[in-house]
């Protein structure tokens, strides 16, 4: 299966953390700028991910930072509070 815009796109929609609203603003700034659909496709992947490990940690918007972007590239698991 070739990736799509179209696919990219439904990742976004079908988000669910704390990044789902901004998600499709990201892929329409992807587009704009013209990025490859291969490219496209790897970023919203990333950040669905992303979006999905910050749920399922239950952190918030607004706690984001250097560190927990840190964590989840090398898929580290938050203790629990």
């Amino acid at each position: 299966m070739e990736p799509t815009l179209d696919g990219a796109a439904a990742l976004a929609r079908n988000a669910h953390g704390p990044l789902a609203p901004h998600l499709p603003a990201l892929i329409s700034s992807l587009i704009e700028q013209n990025y490859s659909v291969v490219c496209l496709r790897a970023k919203a992947w990333r950040a669905v991910g992303f979006d999905d490990w910050l749920a399922r940690h239950g952190v918030e918007l607004t706690d984001v930072d250097d560190e927990l972007i840190d964590l989840f590239h090398r898929r580290k698991y938050l203790p629990h509070p």
